[in-house]
């Protein structure tokens, strides 16, 4: 179930974004509460993380996500491998492209019967396949802030 729920028409009193936090500069707030209402449109997140590389997270998470579009669900899978993005590679849907227009990014869509499947990962921004992303430390947690602040997961049409 999809809500047009944001922070300002939320009821929720234990809402974290509802109010600044001390010492919180106004760019700071805003930008905590788009993230937050973001998130908060998404009834049910499962992570799958491990601290070890190689050991099959994508795998693991690109089945989940697929037997759940499978059984008529509607899925969103986030690929926050800024290394080695391998989610649209699992996918074949490398070199999709992804729009998206003011401070929304639309994620890939993969319909399954009656659910759906919509997908965000680097590697859709990448200019080649094989190109190295560096980053570490405050820019790799940005862009991950980033696609969980812009990606519109629910409420799109197919």
């Amino acid at each position: 179930m999809t809500t047009d729920k944001t922070c300002k028409t939320c009821d929720d009193p234990q809402c974290s974004a509802q109010e600044k936090r001390p010492g919180e500069r106004e760019e700071e707030f805003i930008e905590r509460q788009a993230l937050l209402s973001r998130m908060c449109q998404i009834q049910h997140k499962i992570l799958v993380l491990s601290g070890k590389g190689g050991v099959g997270k994508s795998t693991v998470a690109v089945n989940l996500a697929v037997n759940l579009a499978m059984a008529g669900k509607q899925v969103g899978l986030l690929d926050v491998d800024i290394h080695g993005p391998s989610v649209p590679k699992l996918l074949n849907i490398e070199g999709v492209p992804i729009s998206g227009h003011a401070d929304t990014l639309f994620p890939a869509k993969i319909g399954y019967g009656v659910g759906m499947l919509s997908v965000m990962s680097i590697g859709f921004l990448l200019n080649e396949k094989d190109d190295a992303v560096i980053w570490r430390g405050p820019r790799k947690f940005g862009v991950i802030k980033q696609f969980l602040k812009d990606v519109q997961w629910v409420g799109l049409t197919t």
